[in-house]
């Protein structure tokens, strides 16, 4: 089985609502906004904006224009925010209640296309305010204990996806051609899609999704019964129940019950780093990596441990009442999740399979493939490794074809 490395990362996206009396956010991705001119103040799913002129390096205030448009310039999904010789500030820690306070390691995606940008936050330890002319420019920088990661991109003209490791209260970003989204793009893993949409499961139940056995256990942060049920992840309005754990298509919904995922039921030996997708809008959370188990408040508390071998990394979210990504690094058997209001979708990572003689490509049979790899390498001396030297004797020849034959059309 093999889940498609994503090549973004995520963060916040989506809807408001009220689920088992907590308030439920999700960053804004400006999805629910018209498309044109932006107002002076509002609200992008239940966070404050407000407009803001652009101050450029040479001291000089410059009011223009801040517009949505279709996406396709930020490097985001859907609906982005054009910043013309302009900005907005987010005001994350005072939106009505809507957001819990600082946001962590928030995932931003800034296309800038001329002329200079500026990024401002702050947070309780103090204030960063630089401006530079590309985004690749602000890597490394930070202040008040956050730093600016600029994971991929950020020349000239070439999309940026950029992380601010740390909590910050509010971000303010401005520029003269910059184009911004803090959405995600769809995962295309299929996780849950195979289930009947609205179909419910209990404890003690066994699905099965992708070939992927989840065994559903109690929750034991809440005496509570609990239940799982599949639900549409598509982000259309008025259904404020989607897209909570920022999937694409069907995520399952977790209510006082826990879900354990066994990576090793389609015949890998285990994966080799993962990452899930979550949303998390109540209660606490329990986790388990290869079955070690511990409990938090948020999956926030979850970042820098090490459980079951693994280094957990919350890549993005976490902080309660809102959506985000966990790594999991290392070899993983299984992962364990349960929560009080808790979705969860896009599973990804590698499985390491058991090793058969003659696979070169690594998908359990031997067969054509596993001879085109051959024939591409025959001859290396594999200084850095090759795929069809299955002799391991630093070379791909004579004796690794025999093998390949003797065991043409086996299988794991």
């Amino acid at each position: 089985m093999n889940f498609s490395t994503q090549t973004t990362k995520l963060f916040a996206a989506a809807a408001t609502l009220t689920i088992a009396g907590t308030v439920s956010a999700q960053l804004p991705h400006h999805e629910d906004l018209i498309l044109g001119p932006i107002p002076m103040t509002g609200l992008s799913k239940g966070v404050a904006f407000n407009y803001q002129p652009f101050l450029d390096s040479s001291g000089t205030l410059n009011w223009g224009g801040v517009f949505i448009e279709p996406g396709g310039r930020s490097g985001g999904h859907n609906q982005e925010v054009h910043l013309d010789n302009a900005g907005l500030h987010y005001d994350f820690d005072s939106s009505g209640g809507w957001v819990p306070g600082p946001q962590r390691n928030l995932l931003l995606y800034i296309g800038e296309y001329g002329g200079e940008l500026r990024i401002r936050f702050s947070n309780s330890l103090g204030m960063y305010n630089q401006v530079h002319p590309d985004v690749i420019d602000f890597n490394g920088t930070g202040a008040a204990g956050v730093m600016i990661d600029v994971v991929s991109g950020g020349t000239d003209g070439n999309p940026a996806l950029v992380r601010l490791v740390g909590d910050v209260n509010d971000l303010e970003i401005t520029g003269l051609h910059v184009w911004v989204d803090m959405g995600v793009r769809p995962c295309t893993d299929g996780l849950w899609d195979d289930l009947p949409l609205g179909s419910t499961y209990n404890v003690g139940d066994l699905v099965t999704t992708l070939g992927l056995a989840v065994q559903l256990s109690p929750y034991f942060g809440s005496g509570a019964p609990g239940y799982a049920e599949i639900q549409d992840g598509r982000d259309s309005l008025p259904d404020f129940f989607d897209n909570q754990a920022l999937g694409a298509d069907y995520e399952i919904h977790l209510n006082n019950i826990t879900a354990n995922i066994d990576l090793t039921s389609t015949g890998a030996l285990h994966y080799q780093d993962a990452k899930l997708r979550f949303g998390e809008y109540g209660g606490g959370v329990e986790f388990l990596i290869n079955g070690n188990f511990i409990a938090v408040p948020d999956i926030r508390n979850l970042d820098g441990l090490t459980l079951g071998g693994c280094y957990l990394d919350v890549y993005a979210g976490g902080n309660g009442n809102d959506a985000g990504e966990i790594h999991i690094l290392g070899p993983v058997k299984s992962i364990g999740i349960g929560g009080e209001e808790l979705w969860i979708d896009c599973l990804d990572g590698t499985p390491v399979y058991p090793m058969l003689m003659g696979d070169a490509d690594g998908d359990g049979f031997v067969g054509l493939s596993d001879f085109t790899v051959l024939l591409l390498e025959y001859g290396s001396a594999c200084k850095g490794g090759c795929s069809a030297d299955f002799d391991d004797d630093g070379d791909v020849d004579t004796d690794d074809f025999s093998t390949l034959l003797v065991n043409w059309g086996a299988s794991l």
